[in-house]
């Protein structure tokens, strides 16, 4: 089973990336003109028929419009190897011509809808990309996330010799052993420090760097300057604006429920015969999350994808569960017990601060907690909720007060030295870790698997997905052992739980109420999920009195508006 994803494995970071060198005129949007509605096409790129990689292209005559670029990961048929490797070659490509697009929409900032935009660029991309003001504001945590280890073409890359796994500027920040050597992909001002007798460069891609030099990150100011060649085409919009896409196109933002500055997409289509108005549905949000409110309803429209990640099953109230999560976390750190949450980066981590701030004001967390958050990425993203996302009122109103997200030592030497003082002496008072891969595969979650998991005193909560491959998926098994990803086996000694109310997806019930203003007669293409579960879905669907209900699948070109 493959569920959303907010940030990847390290194996598949490192896969993400592949030699780039086809450049393209820039894009200009071209007059529909007499374009008949049945003309319009879509192609489906990536996030049809499964889950991830976001990606549908709407061709109108001689222009495309993009939804969304995303990553794919390790989903369907096979191992976790052999998944893993057959995304990192989907990763590599890009079936879009550059020079017809005019303009790409985002529906959200996780990797499997925003992944592919450094590829696009590279590819020679020079349209607008739009988004909401807080999307836009955490593309740029996640990209330079994501650029640690993915950056697409060829640079001319340098390092040290002598400062193999120093990180210069902080870059191996997010993970204590096995350091990596820090690479730089630009001239920044790091690169310009190395000593001319321990400098080596070549131009290469990535990947053929890391064969010859092993474990690599790239500098963390190269990863901003990577970034800002997306970031400097992105324009943002509010919810409900009214935006040129391209020439006979009028694009709309709806707020999708599902993370801070998520994004449901109304697209207008001027053809020959009218106006014609289709909708994505991006992720839906759901009435469950603390942090942001449920989706607004789907408009009227003529044709809507929606998605179907969870909406094949139907969730009892979260908050019973929730509640349940504040008691046991509680009950555990009173014990004296290591509390041990792998929750990704944005939102899954914010979300998990304030339950602990919650459980606090019920008196069953104890406030002299120690909280541990070891990631720099998590860092900006919670200003970025303390900032932008506050201001445009992306948080739920109620949330006024949203110091919790200062909460804990972010350094991770900090984070590191108070968890090894925590382990060689007698609990002195409650510690809650937090590891910013869900999976456990990765950063500081891998570093801590054969540190935590042999001991009885440690309690690890999963909150969220995870891949029955991966570690956590393993756990979440209820195997009393641990095979890594690199090999080693680890008994497993601590205290093993986990929670499902913390999604971030609509259920089936969530997802038919967001549907309820779409005419019975409108087109709806099920897609965003596994195969079977949309097949299903679609034929409830068509049961509750759809008269056409479609699942497309990667490769199917589409016409929307054909009779």
């Amino acid at each position: 089973m493959t569920r959303h994803l907010d940030s990847p494995s390290t194996a598949l970071m490192v896969g993400l990336l592949l030699v780039v060198t086809a450049s393209c005129r820039p894009s200009q949007p071209q007059d529909p003109g007499t374009l008949n509605a049945a003309d319009v096409t879509i192609a489906c790129h990536g996030g049809a028929g499964q889950v991830s990689g976001s990606l549908f292209e709407i061709r109108i005559g001689q222009q495309s419009v993009l939804l969304d670029c995303g990553t794919f990961y390790p989903e369907g048929a096979g191992s976790l190897a052999e998944r893993t490797a057959r995304a990192e070659t989907e990763n590599s490509m890009l079936d879009v011509q550059s020079s017809r697009i005019a303009g790409v929409v985002l529906t959200h900032a996780h990797l499997d809808h925003v992944g592919r935009l450094p590829l696009l660029v590279e590819r020679g991309s020079t349209a607008p990309i739009h988004a909401t003001r807080t999307t836009r504001a955490l593309l740029e945590p996640m990209l330079e996330m994501l650029l640690g280890f993915s950056i697409p073409g060829v640079r001319d890359f340098a390092w040290s010799t002598s400062s193999s796994g120093a990180g210069t500027d902080g870059a191996k920040a997010e993970s204590v052993e096995t350091p990596p050597t820090t690479v730089h992909s630009q001239a920044c001002r790091w690169a310009g420090k190395i000593h001319p007798r321990n400098r080596k460069s070549k131009a290469t891609t990535l990947t053929e760097l890391r064969r010859e030099v092993g474990s690599i990150s790239v500098c963390r100011s190269c990863r901003t300057i990577e970034a800002e060649r997306v970031l400097k085409f992105v324009q943002v919009h509010d919810y409900g604006e009214d935006f040129l896409l391209a020439r006979g196109v009028q694009g709309r933002l709806l707020d999708a429920g599902h993370i801070p500055g998520s994004s449901s997409v109304l697209l207008e289509i001027m053809t020959a015969e009218g106006p014609r108005r289709m909708v994505f549905s991006g992720d839906i949000g759901n009435r469950w999350s603390t942090l942001v409110q449920g989706p607004k309803p789907c408009p009227k429209a003529d044709v809507v994808f929606v998605e179907a990640t969870y909406s094949s099953s139907v969730r009892n109230s979260a908050l019973d569960e929730q509640r349940a999560f504040r008691k046991q976390l509680g009950d555990a750190l009173q014990r004296g017990q290591i509390v041990w949450v792998p929750a990704f980066a944005l939102d899954r981590t914010q979300k998990i601060l304030h339950q602990v701030r919650m459980g606090q004001h019920e008196g069953r967390v104890p406030t002299n907690v120690t909280i541990l958050v070891p990631s720099p990425t998590t860092t900006r993203i919670s200003k970025v909720y303390r900032s932008v996302a506050l201001a445009e009122r992306a948080l739920r109103p109620e949330l006024s007060d949203v110091s919790f997200l200062d909460d804990g030592l972010t350094d991770w030497r900090e984070c590191d030295a108070a968890l090894e003082r925590r382990l060689r002496n007698a609990p002195s008072e409650p510690l809650l870790l937090i590891t910013t891969s869900g999976m456990m595969d990765a950063a500081f979650s891998a570093d801590q698997l054969e540190r935590l998991l042999p001991r009885q005193d440690v309690t690890v909560m999963l909150v969220g997905y995870a891949d029955p491959g991966s570690e956590a998926g393993q756990l979440a098994k209820g195997q009393t052992f641990v095979d890594t990803q690199t090999g080693k086996h680890i008994d497993v000694r601590a205290e093993i739980s986990s929670f499902g109310s913390f999604s971030a997806h609509a259920d089936e019930g969530e997802a038919n109420a967001w549907l309820e203003a779409v005419p019975a007669a409108a087109r709806l293409y099920v897609v965003h999920g596994e195969l079977d579960s949309m097949l299903a879905r679609a034929a409830r669907l068509r049961d509750a009195g759809r008269q056409f209900v479609e699942v497309p699948r990667r490769g199917e070109t589409l016409r929307p508006f054909a009779q």
